[in-house]
């Protein structure tokens, strides 16, 4: 809005992916320091929401992020090319199951610490490196 001077829903849902990222990684930063949150009184989102509500919101979290896509694609925003990014989806299931499961031992914090430090930062590159290349790709093919 700031630059065209009005609203549009196009970026907002193309935007959708990067927003989802970014809060599947501050969600797991607050599972992974939720114990001692706890003890302390912060009243962090994983700490409202426990273990198995994190997990339910992380999913939730993911299924707006693959949506976002295929509604971008059906409306045509980009390319349907831009769904070869759904490839990224095991991945990010990878990374957020011990929040799903409800189970964090030492494999799950692991799985978290990589989620928060660098997991989700990989999906997201893959995921948007794959969304560039077939706006490219479908710019010079059609």
């Amino acid at each position: 809005m700031v630059q065209t001077g009005y609203p549009a829903i196009q970026p907002f849902i193309n935007t959708l992916p990067n927003a989802c990222f970014t809060m599947l990684a501050l969600l797991a930063a607050g599972m992974l320091h939720r114990e001692t949150d706890v003890t302390v009184g912060k009243r962090t989102l994983a700490v409202i929401l426990g273990v198995r509500g994190s997990g339910w919101l992380s999913i939730l979290i993911t299924a707006v992020l693959y949506a976002s896509l295929a509604l971008s694609v059906l409306l045509g925003y980009l390319p349907p090319l831009s769904l070869v990014a759904v490839v990224t989806l095991p991945i990010a299931l990878y990374y957020i199951r011990p929040m799903m499961s409800g189970v964090l031992d030492n494999n799950g914090y692991r799985r978290l610490r990589a989620l928060w430090g660098g997991g989700t930062f990989s999906v997201r590159v893959l995921y948007m490196v794959l969304v560039i290349a077939s706006m490219v790709v479908a710019r010079l093919v059609w």
